[in-house]
């Protein structure tokens, strides 16, 4: 498995997504997860104020990441042009402009994941609570997920869609 440090603008584009898909969801709502290990249990909000905060926690669990997939290579590690260790410690957020869509911040979010997963601490780590807490709020703005039924039991629902739509089984 190989990994790399992202860039900058992936941290802000997960940052941006943490911050304007939950308002898209449930209008006032924030992006919360839970810090793993502590008691009592801590929980992190992520607003404008924390963001800069927020962003070099998951820049720096990257680096952890590479860091120990490469521990040989620490004046080189694989990341964007210009990239050092000093530079996740010296994020700050800038905000992705635009409409931003669910599937392309999923994919986002999956790549981060695999580039931070490399250390025995990843499991644990606030970094991937913020990821699962972003997934679920990305998932849920997919377009016909709010219209998708919350339990399934009609085993005509795909035959009956198909007709709706035009469209033979199968």
């Amino acid at each position: 498995m190989s990994a790399f440090v992202v860039d900058a603008s992936h941290i802000d584009l997960l940052v941006s997504a943490g911050l304007v898909f939950p308002e898209r969801h449930c209008q006032n709502s924030k992006l919360r997860w839970q810090v793993p290990n502590t008691n009592p249990v801590e929980r992190v909000e992520l607003t404008y104020e924390n963001a800069d905060a927020i962003g070099v926690m998951l820049w720096a669990e990257n680096y952890r990441s590479v860091d120990h997939r490469y521990p040989d290579d620490e004046e080189d590690l694989p990341g964007p042009d210009g990239f050092s260790g000093a530079t996740t410690l010296t994020y700050v957020f800038d905000s992705i402009g635009g409409m931003l869509d669910p599937v392309v911040v999923l994919k986002a979010l999956q790549c981060y994941e695999y580039q931070s997963c490399e250390h025995p601490e990843w499991k644990t780590s606030s970094a991937r609570q913020f990821c699962e807490a972003l997934r679920k709020v990305a998932i849920a703005l997919l377009p016909g997920y709010s219209e998708a039924p919350w339990s399934f039991n009609d085993r005509a629902f795909f035959v009956k869609q198909a007709r709706e739509a035009g469209l033979r089984d199968g």
